[in-house]
């Protein structure tokens, strides 16, 4: 055993080594949080489209039933419907085509300008 003689091991990493790490691991996390956050907006329009294709697709219905039963005419129409814990605005317009179809536009979104879903249903007129 030498008294007075210092030998240098290498234990550690070097502050630099520990920086550079770190950077990769900040850099792959906001990757990470980035792809997230797209993944969740995609599922909020997801969503959003399925919700408002279910208004439309009832009021379609509900307006067919009112015309076969000759409870509707032709016009415009706006108003709003309660569907996943949230209202949506609807435009629907029914037109006389032609002497045998009516025509029943009806349109879906968060507001009367912002649309997400449309939908033409035609009619025959049974007389």
């Amino acid at each position: 055993m030498q008294f007075g003689s210092y030998k240098s091991l290498d234990l550690g990493f070097t502050l630099i080594e520990v920086l550079v790490a770190m950077s990769i691991l900040a850099i792959g996390t906001m990757a990470v949080l980035a792809a997230t956050q797209g993944y969740l907006r995609q599922l909020q329009g997801q969503s959003d489209h399925v919700l408002a294709s279910m208004v439309l697709h009832n009021l379609i219905e509900s307006q067919t039933i009112e015309l076969e039963l000759n409870q509707l005419g032709t016009g415009t129409q706006q108003g709003t419907a309660p569907m996943g814990n949230r209202e949506w605005a609807w435009q629907s317009q029914v037109q006389q085509d032609s002497e045998f179809w009516l025509s029943v536009h009806v349109a879906v979104g968060h507001d009367f300008e912002n649309r997400i879903v449309e939908q033409t249903r035609y009619i025959a007129i049974v007389r």
